[in-house]
This record gives structure tokens, C-alpha cells and sequence, in this order.
């Protein structure tokens, strides 16, 4: 992965998403390892890139354990909610030694109102607090659009999972709405996402590699983040 260059614009632009949910609950070897390489690369040259942990609720108090086990707490992270908009108010009422709770991440999941429940993500946010960033994430289904401008007129920010043309359509979508978000489709290259927002942005054609020191910030008011694995 071509890593963008140590401006503090792109400071925690890369989230670590290996712990991210998939198929199975990951396992308590793979997850100390994945623990331990990420505090690595915090401590490393390019340290200051790395964003949050992405770690799914179901896996926080393990987390919290091996971060503990190793002494190197506190770590951000950002949750995922594997309940959709329940899970987030689970969150509000939990707490742990050595984990700093900055994001949340809720999918849409009702694909027949994903506005209606966009707004129930949105209320269910409100018990986190203004220091926890909630990502919503957009569906890959008819009335995503709503969706996007119920999450920004609730003060949210969204996730973009879509691959593709469907994902560039949806960054274009927010980038008009000047809603944030972060990128989890965790095939897109970094560089490659950096360059689409930008052209977005300025309304031009994408130009291959980092933008520039005086393009970053513009770039980073609307990029969050992207999910690596």
C-alpha cells in the first residue's frame, strides 16, 4: 500500500480494519496479533497516519483485555455496531480501561426506509456524546440519497462500503452535501481514494497519486478516513 506522505493533514487518515466483522468471530491469536502490529505502526515512523482500531462490539471486551495484557493502553477505536442503531445505544452505557471509544460505525439496514432508519441511528447516537463520531453507513439500494441527506441533516457522518462506480456516485453525493465520511470499502488503494475526493471536490478529473500539502485539508474536510486490511 503506497502510504501518503507525513503532512499532519493526513494525520489518522488509516483506519485499521482487520478486526472489522466478517464471517466468523476472529480469534484471540489472530486478534493479539493484530493488536499488537497495530501498536507497532502507532510507534513507528508513520504513526502518525494510523487512524482508530475498527473493532466490532462484539469484541470489545477481548480487545480490551489484550490491551491491557500488553500495557499499552489506552487505544482509540471505532465500534462497529453489529445491532444496527440498538447497538449504539449499548455503547453509550459501556466503558473500558483501555479503550477510547472516538467513532462508531452503524449500517443501514432496512433497505424498504433507509431514511426512517437513518433517523434512528441519529437517536440513538445521541447518547455518545459529542466526541464519538458516528459513520453511518449508506445501503447499496434504492433511497440511499435520502438516506445521505437524513445523516447530514442530523449531524452525522457516513461510511461509503460500495465499490466501484456506485461508491464514486455516493462520495459525489456527499462531497455536494459537504458531509463527511469515511471510505470502508477496504479494496480501494488510499492514494486512489485520496485522488477521487479531491477531483470531486474540485469538480476536475481525478490526477493519479497524493494531492498536494495545499489540497490536503480541502480533501480532509470531507475524508475521514478509509478502512485498511
Amino acid at each position: 500500500m503506497t502510504t501518503p506522505p507525513l503532512e499532519s493533514a493526513w494525520a489518522k487518515l488509516l483506519f485499521d480494519a482487520r478486526l472489522a466483522p466478517s464471517d466468523g468471530r476472529t480469534q484471540a491469536e489472530e486478534a493479539e496479533r493484530v493488536v499488537t502490529e497495530y501498536v507497532e505502526a502507532l510507534q513507528g515512523d508513520t504513526g502518525n497516519l494510523s487512524g482508530p482500531l475498527v473493532v466490532p462490539d462484539t469484541d470489545l471486551g477481548r480487545i480490551d483485555r489484550i490491551v491491557s495484557g500488553l500495557g499499552v493502553g489506552p487505544l482509540e477505536v471505532c465500534v462497529v455496531s453489529t445491532t444496527g442503531a440498538g447497538g449504539l445505544v449499548a455503547l453509550a452505557d459501556r466503558s473500558y480501561e483501555n479503550l477510547t471509544v472516538v467513532a462508531a460505525h452503524s449500517v443501514l439496514r432496512d433497505l424498504d426506509d433507509p431514511a426512517g432508519n437513518a433517523q434512528r441511528v441519529a437517536a440513538a447516537a445521541r447518547g455518545l456524546g459529542d466526541e464519538v463520531t458516528v459513520y453511518t453507513g449508506l445501503p447499496d439500494a434504492p433511497g440511499w440519497e435520502s438516506a445521505a441527506e437524513t445523516v447530514e441533516m442530523e449531524g452525522l457522518a457516513a461510511a461509503v462500503s460500495a465499490p466501484g462506480a456506485l461508491g464514486v456516485t455516493q462520495m459525489s453525493f456527499l462531497v455536494e452535501l459537504d458531509c463527511p465520511f469515511v471510505v470502508s470499502d477496504t479494496t480501494a488503494a488510499p492514494v486512489d481514494v485520496a485522488a477521487t475526493v479531491l477531483a470531486l471536490v474540485e469538480q476536475t478529473a481525478p490526477v493519479p497519486g497524493w494531492p498536494g500539502a495545499d489540497e490536503a485539508p480541502r480533501v480532509r474536510r470531507r475524508l475521514h478516513g478509509i478502512w485498511t486490511v
